[in-house]
């Protein structure tokens, strides 16, 4: 064990944690405007982590879930020392299992 891994830290530095994330996003905000816009492409960010595109594809943002309908395209994907991209974006109404349910419902409805 080093002289420097055996040192006490007893001393509290005060401060506000640095933020989260580098951008914050209203993702039921984004999903409103898509879903006012069927069928046509928005642009979410220009460069950003993939990272936040991966949890999109897999439904981890829930506004945006691949089973309400959104579909994803990238572009400008680069290998920084963290991958990047621009984020598009698109809500496709024929997809939306939300809709095709309630729809299904209707018709068995007397």
């Amino acid at each position: 064990m080093s002289k420097a891994d055996d040192q006490r830290h007893d001393e509290v530095e005060w401060g506000s944690p640095p933020p989260t994330g580098k951008n914050r996003y209203d993702w039921r905000a984004i999903s409103e405007q898509l879903r006012a816009q069927p069928f046509e492409w928005g642009k979410i960010f220009d460069h950003d982590r993939i990272s936040v595109v991966n949890a999109i594809r897999q439904g981890a943002v829930k506004p945006l879930a691949p089973e309400l309908g959104f579909e994803v395209q990238t572009r400008n994907n680069v290998r920084e020392p963290v991958r990047m991209c621009s984020l598009y974006l698109r809500y496709n109404p024929n997809r939306d299992q939300s809709l095709n349910n309630t729809k299904k419902a209707n018709k068995r409805a007397p």
